[in-house]
């Protein structure tokens, strides 16, 4: 849910100090990590990836991919590719596209993601980027598309947001020229250019029409030695979302992956964060440290943040921090290099149930970062998340062949105080290029406790349902997904 062509952290987020010389003389090899989405968000499970020159992976249940192995030459501080991915939806050849820059130093170069969409109708946006002054081509130079913004929420609490979950993403060639491609047809597309030492130029309402290209959009930025101060973050939300795999499963039980992210899809849209709505919770007075394990507990974790779009000429993109000890000394987990980034998801296998986490984000400048470390001042104070453990169902088991009105039963969950549980006439399954809604529960049901008999239409005898428990936390914060299971419900 962040920006491709962004490198991993590890570094601190106090800025001020010259980054050590870097080592070229020796092959650098980095894991190359994100996911794979849809125009709703949702993952898309069991996608092709590829990256320039490296063997095809396959999209697991978060829409997640690792390509390892992606190399940074001898002489070169970093390397870029294209990285693309095929799927078939409903029936329909579905791709996307994006360039990403592998930095020297970076073991993971985290969070390149994709946004798919149906490729029978997309098109492409084509420009040139100069220097103001001289007419000189930017080499290297990166510029950014998405579709939007658009304005959410009501006022005065209103906000920014773009609808993919990245930005497309290409760097300039020798002659100053790029190309994004790959785009779904929209009227409203934004792109900001952006290059190190120069000021960022924006041009928005781009349409780019079914199987087109739109020439043109070309920029001419202007160099500086200085810059204003970069406002702090406005509107940070965050969620965590546990679901019920191991870090290491793949995508071999695709329909179970499917299925469970559609659940995680309706619930982010009923929260708001797929148009980026912050309305959580962002008070941590109110959080207790649960019971701390030492290692993860079996469970995929994601944390969702968001925050306010604001177009500001002198972002280079944001240092996501970390910390699990206190809500001022971060440690930086990555660098979202994108000043049209409005989201950011942290899955790392590391995020354990019961632990608090604290997260802030800084503005980087562009004029100054990295050279002088210049950022913006972190969101203070920090927005804390602590995930809820996973659900086990108990009854009926997957199969089992149940009474008219059955009674469902489920593990209880520390923290959790509202348990939903939904049941199904036919697999859920979110991938759908037709509704965003297409998670539709026969009957839904929220309680406190772990058990509750069926009070939905009446079930048909010998037809196979689905059932599934969802369970929050008391502010709203943080939520479990169980696995799904089936049961058949017999005459007497």
């Amino acid at each position: 849910m962040a920006a491709a062509g962004c490198g991993g952290g590890g570094g601190s987020s106090s800025g001020g100090n010259n980054p050590p010389p870097v080592d070229t003389t020796k092959p650098f090899v980095s894991e190359l990590a994100g996911t794979v989405t849809d125009g709703n968000g949702g993952a898309i499970v069991g996608a092709t990836v590829t990256f320039t020159g490296l063997p095809s992976v396959t999209t697991s249940q978060l829409g997640a991919f690792v390509i390892p192995n992606a190399v940074v030459p001898v002489g070169q501080t970093s390397t870029i590719g294209i990285l693309s991915a095929t799927a078939t939806v409903n029936g329909k050849a579905w791709s996307a596209r994006n360039t990403v820059e592998v930095l020297r130093g970076n073991a993971i170069t985290d969070n390149a993601h994709l946004s798919m969409s149906l490729a029978s109708v997309q098109g492409a946006i084509t420009g040139t980027l100069t220097d103001s002054k001289t007419g000189k081509p930017l080499v290297n130079a990166r510029v950014f598309a998405a579709d939007g913004p658009y304005t959410g929420g009501v006022v005065p609490n209103t906000y920014q947001y773009f609808t993919v979950a990245a930005s497309y993403t290409a760097f300039t060639d020798a002659s100053g020229s790029y190309t994004i491609a790959g785009l779904a047809p929209f009227n409203n597309y934004t792109v900001t250019a952006s290059y190190t030492g120069y000021i960022n130029q924006t041009v928005n309402s781009v349409v780019v029409g079914s199987n087109a290209t739109t020439s043109g959009v070309n920029f001419a930025l202007a160099s500086s030695s200085s810059s204003a101060v970069l406002p702090v973050i406005t509107g940070l939300g965050a969620s965590t979302v546990t679901l019920p795999w191991t870090a290491t499963r793949g995508a071999a039980s695709s329909r179970e992956s499917r299925g469970v992210q559609a659940i995680k899809l309706d619930l982010l849209q009923r929260l708001g964060y797929l148009k980026h709505s912050t309305t959580v919770s962002s008070n941590i007075a109110n959080r207790s440290t649960g019971v701390t394990r030492g290692n993860p507990a079996g469970s995929l974790i994601e944390t969702i943040l968001v925050w306010d779009y604001l177009p500001v000429s002198n972002l280079l993109g944001f240092d996501i921090l970390r910390s699990t000890a206190s809500t001022t000394a971060f440690g930086s987990i990555a660098l979202v290099r994108d000043p049209m980034a409005d989201r950011f998801s942290d899955d790392d296998v590391v995020l354990t149930p019961d632990t608090l986490y604290y997260y802030s984000i800084a503005r980087a400048d562009t004029i100054n970062f990295p050279k002088n470390g210049d950022e913006g001042a972190p969101v203070v104070p920090a927005i804390a998340v602590d995930p809820l453990g996973a659900i086990t169902l108990a009854s009926p088991i997957a199969g089992a062949t149940t009474t008219a009105v059955p009674t469902f039963s489920w593990s209880a969950v520390n923290r959790a105080s509202t348990y939903t549980v939904m049941v199904y006439s036919s697999y859920p399954n979110y991938q759908s290029d037709t509704d965003p809604n297409a998670v539709q529960p026969i009957w839904k049901t929220s309680l406190n406790g772990v058990s509750v008999p069926y009070a939905g239409p009446a079930l048909t005898f010998g037809q196979t349902y689905y059932w599934v428990v969802l369970a929050q936390d008391a502010p709203g914060v943080d939520f479990t997904i169980s696995a799904i299971d089936s049961f058949v419900p017999k005459a007497p």
